[in-house]
């Protein structure tokens, strides 16, 4: 099942509420009518407040803010484009009478900030009722059907670099990479592609260099979660 498959099915899983979040305030805007139903919150309680979050602290202090520095930053790389991605995570929703319910959120942006930052962005929480092993828990994902790469579960701004340096690698790169994931040597690689055995570990230490990873096995690891091998 591929990302966008995944994330369909569960949106259509379990209930689901909207809400409108101000990026720079911190603060819930707009609620959907069916909101109190689902987490027993009421609008005078959420509306404007900077204190309340639908998840607890720890959570929202380390993971939702760390998503948004995320976003902000795969938006600034991709200013013409990033309206094409379809933005999702995982988080514990926190009822109001403390039951916790495990939840996917998609995210779109409604407004940037003059400097490209997200101001206002729209939330659709759909609760997971089934198959919740299945899904990743961790990270931020960030999904398209248009473009060639996706980025899923990013846990930092540095693994975000990291991904889209590796998306850029060159034809003859890739090619490199896909050699040394089938166990061929520096030697064979070089017989393979007519090229010197100091060319092909000179490209494999531009590799590593390019897309900021510590060796090249690792290189080969976000090529294969990237679909690029």
């Amino acid at each position: 099942m591929n990302n966008n498959t995944r994330f369909d099915t569960y949106l259509s899983l379990g209930n689901s509420f909207h809400f409108t979040y101000d990026c720079l305030n911190l603060t819930i805007s707009s609620i959907s009518d069916n909101l109190e139903s689902e987490t027993g919150y009421i609008k005078n309680e959420i509306l404007n407040n900077s204190s309340f979050h639908f998840t607890d602290s720890n959570f929202f202090n380390k993971n939702i803010k760390n998503y948004i520095s995320i976003y902000n930053s795969f938006i600034a790389l991709h200013i013409n484009t990033y309206i094409d991605y379809n933005v999702f995570f995982h988080f514990p929703l926190i009822r109001k009478d403390n039951s916790v319910a495990e939840c996917v959120c998609e995210v779109s942006i409604d407004q940037l900030t003059a400097g490209n930052k997200i101001a206002i962005c729209s939330a659709s929480v759909s609760i997971i009722k089934d198959n919740f092993q299945n899904i990743e828990k961790d990270g931020i994902s960030i999904i398209t059907s248009i473009h060639k790469f996706s980025y899923s579960t990013i846990l930092s701004l540095e693994e975000l670099e990291q991904n889209i340096k590796t998306t850029q690698l060159s034809e003859r790169e890739i090619e490199i990479l896909f050699l040394v994931s089938n166990g061929l040597s520096n030697q064979q690689i070089a017989d393979k592609i007519n090229v010197s055995i100091h060319t092909v570990t000179t490209h494999k230490k531009n590799i590593i260099t390019r897309t900021g990873t510590s060796n090249i096995m690792n290189t080969i690891k976000k090529a294969v979660k990237l679909k690029m091998i």
